[in-house]
Parts: C-alpha cells; sequence; structure tokens
C-alpha cells in the first residue's frame, strides 16, 4: 500500500465498493475506472454495452490547514464516485445508488485501520454530503445515453505535525 495518507483513502474507496459483493456482482472489474499511477488514463474513448455499469473515484478538491492544532495538521479531501449505467432504465441506477451508498457507509472499519507512519486512526470522518442524478455525464459513458449518478463526499484527516514537518537538515 502507497505511504501516502491521500492515497491510501483512495484505494480504500476502492475497496469499500468492491467488498460488497452485490456491488462487485453489478460492476465488472473491466468497468471499475481506477485512477492509479502507471495504469494510463481509465477512461475509455469510446464505450460499449459491456463498459457499463462503469465506475470511476476521482479526487476532486480539498483544503488543508498546516496548524490545526498545536500538534496536528489537518487535510480535507472530496472525491466523486461516478457511476454510469449506460441506460435509461431508473431501476438499475437506484439499485447502484444503493450499493454505493451501503458500502460507503461502512467507512470505519476500513478507514480507520489505515495506518501510515506505524499510526492508525488518522482518519476521522468520511461522509457523503450530495449525490446528484444525470443523463449528461459523457465524461464516463462517452456517446451513450443512460442514467448516471454521482456522489461527492469527503474525508477528514488529522495526522501529527511531528509525522509531516521535517525539521532543519
Amino acid at each position: 500500500m502507497s505511504d501516502n495518507p491521500l492515497s491510501q483513502v483512495y484505494t480504500a474507496m476502492w475497496t469499500l465498493l468492491t467488498n460488497n459483493a452485490t456491488w462487485a456482482a453489478a460492476v465488472p472489474t473491466g468497468n471499475r475506472l481506477k485512477y492509479i499511477d502507471g495504469e494510463g488514463n481509465p477512461l475509455k474513448d469510446a464505450s460499449q454495452y459491456a463498459d457499463f455499469p462503469s465506475t470511476v473515484i476521482e479526487p476532486v478538491a480539498g483544503y488543508s490547514t498546516a496548524n490545526f492544532d498545536s500538534t496536528h495538521c489537518e487535510i480535507k479531501k472530496r472525491f466523486k464516485i461516478k457511476v454510469a449505467t449506460g441506460n435509461l432504465q431508473t431501476e438499475g441506477m437506484l439499485q447502484l445508488e444503493w450499493l454505493v451508498f451501503v458500502a460507503m457507509s461502512n467507512w470505519q472499519s476500513t478507514m480507520q485501520a489505515l495506518s501510515w507512519k506505524s499510526k492508525t486512526g488518522y482518519v476521522k470522518d468520511f461522509g457523503i454530503y450530495e449525490h446528484e442524478e444525470t443523463l449528461s455525464e459523457r465524461e464516463i459513458t462517452q456517446a451513450e445515453t443512460g442514467w448516471s449518478t454521482i456522489w461527492t463526499g469527503e474525508v477528514w484527516l488529522i495526522i501529527p505535525t511531528a509525522d509531516v514537518v521535517v525539521g532543519p537538515g
């Protein structure tokens, strides 16, 4: 696993999804579009029926505070989980939405077990605070028309300043 807390959280989000057997059965491995170093652009140039449903997790924004308190740094990082159905049937989209919700609701056991510099518990909170549905998410659907659901969430990390700040040389 990466020695980077943000990469660990990104990987943990995928773990949450794939640990949900129903989600894993619904979204084929080749349709899990991951932004991981060395794998190039995960998005497909064109799409076919077999490319759906598909899922991508994008790191999108955040902020950090170097001096959250006298001994800790803070990072709040936002992610978008985008799921494309490739069809106009609402039941398929609603099922995938439910599966994302259930998977991400089980964040504590996975994310609070992450370890960085031999310490666990740096993930203090994770939550989905917004989701929307659309028929026009062309980034992952390409030319196909179909429902997509986009979930925006945020993870809150508190890390000891001594583990981040490197002292004089």
